[in-house]
């Protein structure tokens, strides 16, 4: 699944080189703060970021805020809503993301992009969750349902490829909705009731919604040669 997902990341960037290299035209050229709510695989978090508009790429960074909720499910979900932040410094993640316009009309209120984010924490995990053992020797995967309360922060790697729906609302204010799917890594040493050592590694389905609002800071147009 990891594979799938980097190979449909490097095919949205080799495109996105290949088309634009045929006209000299101005570029708009903008910096943007972003507040976001974020629904991830592992929990919810409030997300600031500063986004950069160079043409119909964007490029954000920025920070997210996790935000404890207890978990009110066991149904198969690994890890899901199962991020608990035990100290305040466990709260703060990374957020890192690239977008393509697909929509390129440059009086359109309404854009349409396609990205790729990536979401960092440090966190452990807390809640009633099937635990991920590791695998029989015909390749199957091996599960306990157990309660888990790992103190220990570990890192948390969230892979998303996805839809992003962006659309003025007023002045310098936008609106921004985004979906998607991808790949929770965790690097969590897993520990059960039962002793049974759990793999130090494990890989899930992810999906990840989230709605916000992008400020326009300022921008400028730029003349460039052979720019997409």
């Amino acid at each position: 699944m990891m594979k799938l997902l980097y190979l449909i990341l490097v095919m949205l960037i080799y495109s996105s080189i290949i088309y634009g290299q045929d006209e000299t035209y101005p570029v708009q050229v903008g910096d943007y703060a972003t507040v976001r709510f974020n629904d991830t695989h592992g929990g919810r978090n409030l997300e600031l970021s500063y986004m950069r508009r160079d043409g119909v790429h964007r490029f954000k960074a920025g920070i997210n805020l996790h935000i404890n909720v207890e978990a009110k499910d066991n149904q198969g979900h690994i890890y899901k809503d199962r991020f608990w932040a035990n100290k305040p410094w466990e709260h703060l993640g990374i957020n890192l993301s690239y977008a393509r316009k697909l929509l390129n009309h440059k009086s359109s209120m309404v854009s349409l992009h396609a990205f790729y984010n990536l979401e960092i924490f440090n966190i452990g995990l807390y809640g009633d969750a099937p635990l991920f053992l590791g695998r029989d020797s015909n390749g199957n995967l091996l599960f306990i349902i157990d309660t888990i309360d790992i103190q220990q922060p570990n890192f948390q790697l969230d892979h998303i490829l996805g839809l992003s729906l962006s659309a003025k609302i007023y002045d310098n204010f936008y609106l921004s909705m985004t979906g998607g799917y991808g790949v929770l890594v965790s690097s969590t040493m897993q520990k059960t009731s039962v002793n049974i050592p759990g793999s130090p590694d494990c890989e899930m389905s992810s999906k990840r919604w989230s709605i916000g609002i992008n400020y326009l800071l300022h921008k400028k147009t730029v003349q460039r040669l052979y720019y997409n």
